[in-house]
């Protein structure tokens, strides 16, 4: 008579080996129609994520690194935010439509409107030291805090400008939605164009004055070594992800990095965009819009339908090591084949979350499970047999 064995996980067996694993896990917001447009952190601890739904606002902080959020809109904030920036562990201002500017000194418990002299929509924010700042707008420029007061800076009026970046103090870059890309190496008194394109424009990252990154629709992803003066396409399109908008972008490295879009879809890159591998994916709805990352390991990625993630240590299954269980291959895309020398047997799959994904409760020893159809990603196989339960990480491709 065959056994069915209990799935449960015990994890104390005498050999456990533990590696860091990491993964993206979504968080609960509290925002289910509403659409988050940036995140930023202060430290590890302290974040701040903006959005709105067209007629609420969301200004959410974080104080536990980002396993709670607390919403700290008030009277003062009418005007629909969309971008933030922190200027030390307390103080941070937060822009957005019709010119909407508002800064506070404590966390977010109450908020001071600032009039910026502009009814432009703001989308973006940048403070390369705390006694300047950048503001771009759908205007054709910026405004610029220069310690003591703001001033308004005109680059080029038919420019919807999306993106602000200092690397340093001296060397900055706009971009636009129509596809250009601006440049000042003089701290922002002069702008030249460094890629002029009618391909639309979504998001930039620029991790130094010379190394940066575009994104846009249909799988854009292109790269300069050379301050914009020359692009270079990334190979998305071999990835079969030419379908997907990308609308974020963000790196930890001149080489290590990560973008977002639609399908809920988060790549990942090691070598500049030469080859990128899905992290997260969600075909239902959502949208990333914004990836921020604390350090080169721990980063927030949020966007419509409320969604906020965070990519951490998902290794807290332990896995367990038995020399009669083998499962292979490891990565695999399309199946795995796991053998043991015990029949009957029972196993489960699932994901980085405990979400039960694939169960068999009266498996063979040797066993093929199709695995086509999953996301890629981490995904932890028990296998359970004569009264021991053994699990072991695999990915897949």
């Amino acid at each position: 008579m065959k056994k069915i064995a209990v799935l449960v996980i015990v994890l104390t067996f005498s050999l456990n080996l533990f590696s860091q694993t990491y993964g993206w896990k979504p968080k609960p917001s509290g925002v289910k129609s509403g659409t988050f447009y940036d995140v930023k952190f202060w430290n590890k601890d302290t974040g701040i994520v903006v959005g709105n739904n067209d007629t609420v606002n969301y200004i959410l902080v974080t104080t536990d690194g980002g396993e709670t959020w607390t919403n700290k809109v008030s009277a003062v904030t009418t005007d629909k935010v969309k971008a933030c920036e922190f200027i030390d562990g307390k103080t941070i201002y937060v822009v957005g439509k019709k010119g909407a500017c508002y800064k506070t000194t404590n966390l977010g418990d109450s908020w001071t409107k600032i009039n910026l002299g502009t009814n432009a929509d703001f989308n973006d924010i940048s403070f390369p030291s705390k006694t300047r700042g950048y503001v771009c707008s759908n205007s054709g420029g910026y405004i610029f805090y220069d310690g003591i007061g703001w001033q308004a800076k005109l680059v080029y009026s038919m420019d919807n400008f999306i993106r602000v970046k200092f690397p340093v103090d001296t060397a900055g870059i706009l971009t636009a939605q129509s596809g250009r890309v601006w440049r000042s190496i003089d701290g922002g008194k002069t702008w030249d164009t460094i890629k002029r394109t009618t391909e639309p424009v979504y998001n930039s990252y620029f991790i130094t004055a010379n190394v940066g990154y575009i994104v846009g629709p249909k799988g854009k992803v292109k790269r300069t070594v050379n301050g914009g003066i020359n692009w270079t396409d990334t190979q998305i399109y071999a990835k079969n992800f030419k379908n997907i908008d990308f609308y974020s972008a963000y790196f930890v490295g001149q080489n290590i990095g990560f973008i977002g879009g639609t399908n809920g879809t988060i790549l990942r890159t090691v070598d500049g965009g030469s080859n990128w591998t899905q992290e997260w994916t969600n075909p239902v709805a959502e949208t990333i819009m914004k990836i921020y990352f604390v350090n080169p390991v721990i980063g927030f990625a949020v966007g419509t339908n409320g969604i906020i993630l965070k990519r951490q240590d998902v290794s807290g299954i332990t896995e367990t090591q038995s020399s009669d269980f083998l499962i292979y291959p490891n990565p695999a895309n399309d199946f795995i084949k796991i053998s043991n020398e015990h029949h009957p047997c029972s196993f489960v799959i699932k994901d980085i979350t405990g979400k039960e994904i694939i169960k068999n409760e009266n498996a063979e020893n040797t066993e093929f499970i199709e695995i086509s159809a999953l996301s890629p990603g981490v995904y932890f196989l028990t296998l359970s047999t004569e009264g021991k339960t053994i699990t072991s990480k695999f990915i897949k491709q």
